[in-house]
C-alpha cells in the first residue's frame, strides 16, 4: 500500500466535502461501485485516499459538483411552469429558453420515443451569470445525486442513471419526492434574452413537469407567474381525465398568475400560409376542452381571461427538429411565444386588484368601514392552524437536531417538509377563497377586497424573499431551507438584531451568530449576507401570533411559523394596500398590527 501525501490524501469526511455528501453517503458509494478507488492507507481514524483518483472517479460518475455563480434570489426574476399530458413536446418547448447549442443538447438528452421521458420535474435556471452550462440531480438519497456538463455524452449518461433510479422507485410503488428534481443551468437563448431584457429580469426559472396520466399525478408546482398547458392530439378518455387533473392542480397558481395554452400539432410549416393554417387547427382543437374550465368561471379569485377562454388564447406548436437547425416554423413560434410571455409578465397583478378596489370604493367613507368589517370576518372564518398539545413542543428538539441552512447538508429534512406544506397550504387557501362568488358576494367593494387579499396572501406564500442572502457558488436555489429557519427562529433573531442595532453592532454577525446558537450549521457562513430592509418581517411574525403556536413535530413547526407566517405577512401587505387607498383620518383609526392580530391564525 502506497504512503499517502498529506497534501493529496483525503479522509472519508473530506471526500464528502468534495462531493457535497455526508460520510455515510460516501461509504454507500464505496459499497455500490466496484471501481471506487482503494484507500492508500488504513489509519486508526479511518482510511485515507489519494486525491487525483478520487477526483477522476467523481468526474467519471458525475459526482463532482459544478460551481455555479447563480444570481441572488432577491434580484428581479419571473417563473414559468410547463405542464401537460405525456409526449406532448414539453421538453422541446422548455429547451427553447437556452442558448442554441445548449438548447439542442437538451432536446437530444431529454426526448426519447416511448413513455414520457422526463420522470421528475426539471428546473431550468436561465442567467448570464453562469460560468458553465450544466445539470444536477437533487435527491434526499445522497449517493444518487449526479452532476453533468451540458455536453452530449455525459448528459445522456446522466439522464440514463437518473431515469433508472426514478423508474425503479415508481416500479416499487414509491413516490417521487418533491426534493427530487433536475436543475439545469443555462445561458439565455434569443427567446429568453429578449424576454429578460424587456422585463428587466436578472434570471428566469422554467419548470418542466412530467406528463400527467392515470399512472402519474401532476407534480406539485409551488411557484409560477405563468403556467403553460401543453396539449396534443392524443384523444381518448384517459387523456381528458389527465387534462382535468392538470386543470384542477394548477387552479391555485392560475388564480393569481396567468396561463397560456400550447397545442402541439407537430406539423411542419415551411411558410406563413401553412403556419396560419396550423394555428387555426389548434384553435379549433382547443374548443373541445372548453368544458373542462367551467368550474373555474364561478369563483371571484379565478380571473385569468386566458383560462376562461382557452380557444381564443391557444398558440399552435409546429414541428421542430433536434438537428441544430432552426426552421421557419420554429423561428415563428419563438417570436409568438415571446409575445405571449412578455404580455403575461407585464400584467400588473396586485396593482390591478388595488386599482379595482380603489375604483369600487370611490370617495365614500362608509364603504371603507364596511369593507374592513367584511374582510375581518372573511379572514376570521378561515380554517385555523391546528395545535396538538398532547405532544411536547418541537422547537427545543429542532435546535438540537443539527439542521443545516443548506438543504443538501440538512439532508433535505426542512426542504421536503416545506415542499409538502406549501403546496397543501396553497390549496387550502384557494379552496377557502374560491367559495366567494359574484352570487354570494354581490357588493363590488367586497369582491375587490376578496381578490386583493387572496392575491397578496397566496403570492407571499409562493414567493417569499427572506432576510438572508447566500452568495456561495453551491448555494441552494432558491434558499428555501435558510428562509424557513429564519421564520422558525424569528423571535430569537428579532431580539438579537434589535440589540445589535441599539449598540451600533454588526447585524450580519448577529444574524449568523443567532442561528449558530440555535443549532444551525453551515460550512459557508462567511458567504451569508443580510437584507436590512426586510427586518420588519420579524415584527409581523411576532405580532401575528404564529410563533406562540404549539408545534408538535417538524411539519407543524414549518406549517405554523414558516407557511403560516408567510400567509400573515401577505395579509399584512393586503391591509397595508387597503388602508393606503383611504384618507388619513380613516387610516389613523386602524393599526396594521392590531388587524393581523384580530383576524387570528
Amino acid at each position: 500500500m502506497s504512503e499517502p501525501d498529506s497534501k493529496e490524501s483525503l479522509s472519508i469526511e473530506e471526500i464528502g466535502h468534495l462531493f457535497n455528501l455526508s460520510s455515510v453517503a460516501v461509504e454507500n458509494l464505496r459499497a455500490r461501485f466496484e471501481d471506487f478507488p482503494a484507500p492508500l492507507q488504513e489509519t486508526a481514524a479511518g482510511p485515507l485516499f489519494d486525491l487525483p483518483p478520487i477526483q477522476a472517479w467523481g468526474e467519471k460518475h458525475g459526482r463532482l459538483p459544478i460551481a455555479q455563480h447563480s444570481p441572488r434570489i432577491g434580484y428581479n426574476h419571473k417563473s414559468v411552469a410547463i405542464a401537460g399530458l405525456p409526449r406532448t413536446g414539453k421538453s422541446f418547448i422548455s429547451s427553447l429558453f437556452a442558448r442554441d447549442e445548449e438548447c439542442f443538447a437538451l432536446r437530444r438528452a431529454f426526448s426519447e420515443p416511448g413513455d414520457d421521458f422526463t420522470q421528475c420535474a426539471v428546473k431550468i435556471i436561465v442567467s448570464e451569470n453562469i460560468p458553465e452550462a450544466c445539470a444536477q440531480f437533487n435527491t434526499d438519497q445522497e449517493e444518487y445525486r449526479r452532476y453533468s456538463p451540458l455536453k452530449k455524452e455525459p448528459l445522456e449518461e446522466f439522464m440514463v442513471e437518473v431515469n433508472a433510479y426514478l423508474k425503479e422507485k415508481r416500479t416499487s410503488g414509491q413516490e417521487i419526492s418533491p426534493v427530487e428534481y433536475i436543475e439545469i443551468f443555462v445561458h439565455p437563448g434569443p427567446l429568453s434574452a429578449e424576454i429578460m431584457r424587456e422585463n428587466r429580469l436578472a434570471w428566469l426559472l422554467v419548470t418542466d413537469t412530467p406528463g400527467v396520466s392515470e399512472s402519474y399525478a401532476l407534480t406539485p408546482i409551488a411557484e409560477a407567474d405563468l403556467v403553460m398547458l401543453v396539449l396534443a392530439d392524443s384523444g381518448g378518455d384517459a387523456a381528458r381525465k389527465g387534462f382535468k387533473q392538470i386543470v384542477t392542480g394548477i387552479a391555485p397558481l392560475v388564480a393569481t398568475g396567468d396561463a397560456c395554452f400550447l397545442y402541439n400539432l407537430k406539423k411542419l410549416c415551411d411558410n406563413e400560409t401553412e403556419y396560419e393554417a396550423m394555428q387555426r387547427d389548434a384553435e379549433k382543437a382547443m374548443q373541445s376542452f372548453e368544458a373542462e374550465f367551467a368550474p373555474l368561471r364561478q369563483s371571484l379569485v379565478d380571473t385569468s381571461l386566458n383560462v376562461l377562454r382557452p380557444s381564443k388564447s391557444v398558440l399552435g406548436v409546429p414541428g421542430m427538429k433536434d438537428n441544430g437547425i432552426i426552421n421557419y416554423a420554429e423561428d415563428t413560434f419563438r417570436r409568438r411565444l415571446k409575445e405571449v410571455i412578455t404580455r403575461s409578465f407585464r400584467g400588473e397583478g396586485a396593482d390591478l386588484a388595488a386599482k379595482e378596489l380603489r375604483e369600487a370604493v370611490g370617495a365614500e367613507s362608509a364603504q371603507v368601514t364596511n369593507l374592513i368589517s367584511f374582510m375581518k370576518e372573511v379572514l376570521a372564518k378561515m380554517p385555523r392552524l391546528e395545535q396538538n398539545t398532547a405532544w411536547p413542543d418541537y422547537f427545543a428538539a429542532f435546535k438540537a437536531a443539527g439542521h443545516a441552512r443548506v438543504k443538501t447538508q440538512d439532508r433535505n429534512r426542512i426542504a421536503e417538509t416545506v415542499a409538502w406544506t406549501r403546496t397543501d397550504s396553497l390549496r387550502n387557501l384557494y379552496d377557502y377563497f374560491r367559495l366567494y362568488t359574484a352570487e354570494n358576494t354581490p357588493d363590488p367593494v367586497n369582491q375587490a377586497g376578496i381578490k386583493l387579499f387572496y392575491r397578496l396572501m397566496s403570492q407571499e406564500m409562493r414567493n417569499d424573499d427572506g432576510l438572508g442572502i447566500g452568495g456561495h457558488h453551491c448555494e441552494d436555489y432558491p434558499p428555501v431551507t435558510m428562509r424557513a429557519i429564519e421564520y422558525i427562529c424569528a423571535a430569537e433573531l428579532r431580539a438579537a438584531l434589535r440589540e445589535a442595532q441599539c449598540q451600533n453592532g454588526d447585524i450580519e454577525y448577529a444574524y449568523r451568530r443567532t442561528l449558530i446558537d440555535n443549532g444551525i450549521v453551515s460550512r459557508t457562513w462567511r458567504c451569508v449576507h443580510l437584507d436590512a430592509n426586510k427586518l420588519y418581517l420579524l415584527d409581523i411574525l411576532t405580532d401575528c401570533g404564529v410563533l406562540s403556536l404549539h408545534s408538535a413535530g417538524l411539519t407543524k413547526l414549518v406549517r405554523h411559523r414558516y407557511i403560516g407566517g408567510l400567509r400573515k405577512i401577505g395579509e399584512y401587505k393586503a391591509w397595508e394596500q387597503c388602508l393606503a387607498l383611504f384618507t388619513g383620518d380613516i387610516h389613523a383609526q386602524y393599526s396594521l398590527r392590531e388587524l393581523i392580530r384580530e383576524t387570528g391564525i
